[in-house]
């Protein structure tokens, strides 16, 4: 008697966790598989922000016009049948918007120039208790850098768009530097003291 209740418990256990275990396998798969479907139908564009970015036509003919009134370019308005749509049409093709094109032959009308973003000029300036690099984009100025030599420090006191000013010590000495745009270009001064 006492056999067979070491019996009934020692080769049941094992088959139990091995079931669990397969149901576990089993559970783990199907979580897998659809989390995996659900990436695949993301990343291929039936659900998420890339479906939002489709426009109608008027929407297109919108963003046009606010691009080139940021731009300062007259607006023009495609025709509806140069504009793709988000959905098919069953209906007959609208007519073309009338041809703004100058006749053959006829000189064409000079587009505008585009305006290009002034060049950034940079300059370095050593001075005593260490260096500076500033650089001019238009009248806009920008501090690079200011690095101290060995046994000096280093204030920025001042790094604002229109001027800078920075100051190197090493007891009781002090050298100040103010740079500024001037056409363009950085232009410095530097005081000691």
């Amino acid at each position: 008697m006492h056999t067979r209740a070491r019996d009934r418990n020692g080769p049941g256990t094992p088959r139990a966790s091995r079931v669990v275990v397969v149901l576990a396998w089993a559970l783990a798969m199907l979580v897998a598989g659809a989390v995996t479907s659900w990436a695949v139908t993301v990343i291929s564009g039936e659900q998420g922000p890339a479906r939002d970015r489709v426009l109608a036509a008027s929407q297109v003919t919108a963003e046009l016009a606010a691009q080139r009134a940021v731009s300062g370019a007259a607006p023009t308005v495609p025709s509806p049948a140069a504009v793709p749509t988000s959905e098919p049409s069953t209906s007959a093709p609208l007519p073309a918007a009338p041809s703004t094109a100058p006749e053959p032959g006829a000189p064409a009308a000079p587009l505008p120039a585009p305006t290009a973003a002034p060049a950034e000029v940079a300059r370095t300036w050593d001075v005593e208790g260490g260096q500076v690099g500033a650089s001019c984009q238009g009248p806009v100025l920008r501090l690079l850098y200011a690095t101290p030599v060995d046994g000096w420090s280093v204030e920025v006191k001042h790094a604002g768009s229109d001027e800078l000013e920075v100051a190197f010590r090493q007891d009781p000495a002090e050298t100040t530097v103010h740079a500024a745009c001037v056409d363009g270009i950085p232009t410095q001064e530097s005081d000691r003291d």
